[in-house]
């Protein structure tokens, strides 16, 4: 059984969609290395936002059926995590779940080729987000977003009222299904943007469509 914290916000999805709001879209967002501007005091040089988009609450139960098939079919317990996992792993991962995988898009924050020119780390993250979730389709009433990460009430805030979403909460991967995805794909966009996967199957080249350079 699918955990509540997951299959609430996906309950609410159906019950707005059927109404006459129109489609409520669920957004799950994973934020990959450090947005810090300086790589040489500890900052990384890449840092990435992927947001992965649901019109409503079937099309993400679909996603967390084929999840949990796939699991079944691994003989996998733990979490799905990029950086946890071998590249082995990582391929049988997109592989099984390519003809299921939901709209996303990842903005990619390259430090060697652009530097704002008035710097806040958590306006360019919010500023990434806000791009993504754009590309994805703008937010409808309702519209929710969910963060990998620490329950942050001012950040929340800060997100919600420049995304112009609904409800942003921050949430642990360890038992999101759709959460995890956001990070497997962040980390491979990251990867294969750094150039640091090596035979990528042709399918999976395909992926590259869904990202884009930070401005």
């Amino acid at each position: 059984m699918p955990p509540m914290s997951v299959l609430r916000p996906l309950a609410n999805c159906r019950r707005v969609a059927s109404g006459a709001l129109g489609y409520v879209r669920l957004y799950l967002c994973d934020e990959s290395g450090d947005p810090g501007a300086s790589a040489e005091s500890g900052a990384s040089r890449l840092f990435v936002v992927c947001l992965v988009g649901y019109p409503d609450g079937g099309s993400a139960e679909n996603f967390q059926a084929a999840d949990a098939q796939l699991r079944k079919r691994l003989g996998w317990r733990d979490e799905f995590r990029w950086s946890k996992l071998s590249q082995r792993s990582r391929d049988a991962y997109l592989e099984g779940l390519f003809h299921n995988l939901p709209q996303h898009h990842a903005i990619i924050w390259d430090k060697r080729t652009i530097m704002p020119q008035t710097f806040q780390s958590d306006s360019v993250a919010i500023g990434m987000m806000r791009e993504a979730i754009g590309l994805l389709g703008s937010p409808s009433a309702g519209s929710r977003l969910i963060i990998d990460g620490m329950r942050h009430r001012d950040r929340a805030a800060a997100i919600r009222r420049v995304l112009g979403v609904s409800e942003v909460r921050f949430e642990s991967s360890h038992a999101n299904p759709h959460l995890q995805l956001a990070d497997m794909l962040a980390g491979f966009h990251a990867w294969d943007h750094a150039g640091r996967i090596s035979d990528l199957a042709p399918r999976l080249r395909s992926l590259r469509r869904f990202r884009s350079l930070w401005r």
